[in-house]
């Protein structure tokens, strides 16, 4: 039977057609079945003969065709109105069957029209979380003068699964979009996996087709946890600490003892920036002279230095 096309794009449930899964499908249920067997290596040797493109043009030596099953039926029915026709000299038996004969061979040569000379462009997929469906937008452009019907794209499938199918049609000198989507099995980073475009326009009778391989890679986000953790508790930020006040000179001293020696730092031009330098210097004078004393903020005269200490609390 045909298959079914739907009015929207699906997700698809099959997985990127790697090396590894592509074996794998060819050896589950193919050891007791020699032909399927032999019909997925002829499949995989006729995939690896396309080559990889994010644009493809649909011409004779790309595009398909063959009878489906409701054509063979009619050809089935034909052939019978024909044995009746000659058998009873029928002439209306002959007219009703080379009336509908003619209708099949229009019909294919309208159906194969129908998809050959489509452009098929391949947008850059999005980066998807593992589990869900990556779903990405293929474009078709037509440059025909008259529209395009019934034309579905969906991911080629293996052996014997089922296709989940986008239905479009492409107006006349026009352009249409569908989204195709497909479920990978691992994270990492995958190639988009091979696609089909497909018409039985207008009778159903011949089944039109292509592949594509796309050159294009979708990046899969591991899977995130469901439910989600809880976050951790907020702690206290410390207050931020006072920045201390700038010296001008380090060390110094807030008042010189009278008649003692003189203690203060400076800045020493000849070593490096980074580093300070303390030197001390002796003064018989009670007191640092003025120049001294003006650099470092002192007042003037200098204040001597208390002798007693205060008394302590109790």
């Amino acid at each position: 039977m045909p298959p079914s096309f739907g009015a929207s794009a699906a997700a698809a449930d099959l997985p990127a057609p790697t090396p590894s899964a592509r074996g794998a499908a060819a050896s589950h249920g193919f050891g007791l079945n020699p032909l399927a067997r032999a019909r997925a290596r002829f499949q995989r040797w006729w995939e690896a003969r396309l080559p990889l493109s994010d644009t493809l043009v649909l011409t004779q030596r790309n595009v398909y065709i063959l009878p489906t099953g409701a054509g063979w039926m009619l050809a089935l029915t034909l052939v019978v109105l024909l044995i009746a026709s000659i058998n009873f000299q029928l002439n209306l038996g002959y007219l009703l069957t080379f009336l509908l004969a003619g209708s099949a061979v229009v019909g294919m040569h309208v159906c194969h029209a129908t998809l050959r000379g489509i452009t098929l462009h391949l947008k850059a997929p999005e980066p998807h979380f593992l589990g869900g469906s990556t779903a990405f937008e293929v474009q078709l452009f037509s440059d025909r003068r008259t529209p395009r019907h019934a034309i579905a794209l969906s991911v080629h499938g293996h052996g014997k699964a089922s296709h989940d199918w986008a239905l479009t049609d492409v107006p006349a000198q026009g352009s249409a979009s569908v989204q195709v989507a497909f479920r990978p099995q691992r994270r990492g980073l995958h190639r988009v996996p091979t696609l089909m475009a497909e018409t039985r326009f207008p009778l159903g009778t011949f089944r039109v087709w292509s592949y594509w391989r796309p050159a294009a890679q979708v990046l899969v986000y591991p899977a995130p946890e469901v439910p989600a953790p809880p976050l951790p508790p907020a702690s206290r930020v410390p207050a931020a600490r006072a920045a201390p006040a700038p010296r001008a000179l380090a060390n110094s001293t807030a008042c010189v003892p009278t008649g003692g020696a003189i203690r203060s730092s400076w800045w020493s031009g000849r070593r490096p920036p980074n580093r300070w330098r303390r030197a001390r210097t002796t003064s018989s004078a009670a007191t640092p002279s003025r120049p001294i004393a003006t650099s470092c903020g002192w007042t003037w005269p200098m204040p001597p230095c208390p002798t007693t200490k205060p008394a302590s609390r109790a």
